[in-house]
């Protein structure tokens, strides 16, 4: 009985082994997925398509992924996840979107493809108010930007840029440190706010790709020279559902969400 019992745990622990490396081995191609994380706060980078019938995800980082998929023959899906989370899952993906810039430390966790886009850093205040008279900035956990913001200011973190943007533009918060790109009328009043650069602050966005995953990383690097770094889109792919980014609350990564590239 207890060589028998022995043998069903040997079994068991072979065919959890056997489907560990069929969808989450470097080589991808096994089950032709591309396992993606996404980071989805970014309008004009990587969205919610709010238009879509079935809720799925639009920008130029979703134009670059779905070439290089295509290039690939792959589908590609997607766990929603906040910012924080997305640079720190390391083995658990293929790849992580969301606007992530590239830094020294991230690069001992993840291969970075070519930058696509170089964006400034600033501070969004409103008008009515200088920056002479800011004296508590926000930021979003887990970016670069946190390091550029001058030590004389009282900071406060926020795990998802839609809460931050909302504080800011409630008055609990004086201005906030971003991307210049998300000085953007889909976030903000442009009219009511200004953006102020942090002189000499700057980032380069790229793609988060696991380590050693080379197919993946050149078909990316491809992609972004073919669809001149999201700007012109490639054939779409099927639309599927997407659950919500979480809530400060819930810091746990949602469901997988799956759509396959034509």
């Amino acid at each position: 009985m207890r060589a028998y019992l022995i043998g069903i745990l040997v079994f068991l622990v072979i065919l959890l082994g056997v489907v560990y490396n069929k969808y989450y081995s470097s080589d991808s191609c096994s089950n032709n997925v591309i396992h993606t994380a996404i980071c989805p706060e970014y309008p004009d980078f990587c969205e919610i398509d709010k238009s879509a019938k079935e809720q799925t995800f639009k920008g130029r980082e979703i134009v670059i992924l779905e070439a290089a998929a295509n290039l690939l023959g792959k589908g590609i899906k997607y766990k929603i996840v906040d910012f924080l989370t997305l640079v720190q899952m390391k083995e658990e993906i293929d790849v992580g979107i969301g606007c992530i810039t590239v830094t020294d430390e991230r690069a001992k966790s993840f291969d970075f493809s070519d930058s696509y886009k170089t964006v400034k850093l600033g501070y969004i205040h409103s008008k009515s108010k200088k920056m002479k008279q800011v004296k508590k900035i926000g930021f979003q956990i887990g970016s670069t930007v946190q390091t550029h913001i001058d030590k004389k200011y009282e900071v406060q973190g926020f795990h998802d840029v839609f809460t931050m943007f909302e504080k800011l533009k409630a008055g609990e918060i004086d201005a906030i440190a971003v991307e210049e790109v998300l000085f953007n009328q889909n976030l903000i009043d442009t009219k009511k706010f200004a953006f102020h650069d942090i002189k000499g602050a700057a980032d380069k966005y790229a793609f988060a790709v696991k380590k050693g995953n080379t197919e993946i990383l050149n078909a990316i690097n491809k992609a972004i020279k073919s669809t001149n770094g999201g700007k012109n889109p490639v054939k779409k792919v099927d639309a599927v559902s997407a659950v919500p980014a979480p809530s400060n609350e819930e810091k746990k990564p949602s469901t997988d969400k799956t759509k396959k590239a034509e």
